[in-house]
């Protein structure tokens, strides 16, 4: 059964390089670490419910530590305040706070308005390494979510100082005023791939692996 399960961000796949350079760092420790696709093999369908029984069926009634990049670190957060005996801590890399409202307002009005007369959004989805459709089914799935989670878990939260997607005053407000929560910054960007080394050093940190 996996220790950890790393959640991937939007319109990726279990075969990023930031969950294939994670998922071997744990794998180093043999630690247990499994990344499920939060696709589902449905792009067109996804729906965060959907991620959520994508996130139950991984972890296999065990206790884990979530792992979520982007849109996988919103799902984390969200899953740990729905179940949160199911999980032990959190690690949100630039965590995706409030995804419906920030995703409208990213392709705007005009994408927004087409996307949902037709029920359909063509976009890059990186993980295909080509454009796929996305259904609108996924806004109004999301609405029913709180924008912001408020898990009562420990939790590191990592993220860039130059994040075009989620600025970081996003995770420094979920952080203010929370014993339980540690933000740690970097000079990058939404993908922090320029920092895997000292965000592995965090992590081991965070989950007391210095031992292993």
């Amino acid at each position: 059964m996996p220790n950890v399960l790393y959640l991937h961000g939007f319109a990726s796949s279990p075969l990023s390089r930031k969950a294939l350079w994670f998922q071997n760092r744990f794998q180093e420790l043999e630690i247990g670490i499994a990344v499920p696709d939060l696709d589902a093999g449905n792009f067109r369908g996804l729906t965060i419910t959907g991620m959520l029984a994508c996130v139950k069926a991984a972890s296999a009634g065990e206790r884990v530590t979530l792992m979520g990049s982007s849109l996988g670190g919103y799902v984390a957060a969200l899953y740990a305040s729905l179940w949160p005996a199911e999980v032990e801590r959190l690690i949100l890399m630039a965590p995706v706070f409030d995804f419906a409202n920030m995703w409208l307002k990213r392709i705007g009005p005009q994408a927004e308005a087409d996307w949902r007369r037709s029920g359909t959004l063509r976009m890059m989805h990186y993980g295909m390494g080509r454009e796929a459709e996305i259904g609108w089914t996924l806004m109004e799935d999301a609405f029913q979510y709180p924008d912001e989670p408020q898990p009562a878990h420990d939790a590191l939260v990592l993220h860039g100082l130059n994040d075009d997607v989620v600025h970081v005053d996003a995770a420094r407000r979920w952080c203010a005023g929370h014993d339980r929560r540690r933000l740690v910054v970097y000079e990058d960007g939404h993908e922090l791939g320029e920092v895997l080394e000292p965000m592995w050093a965090q992590t081991k940190t965070f989950l007391r692996l210095g031992d292993h």
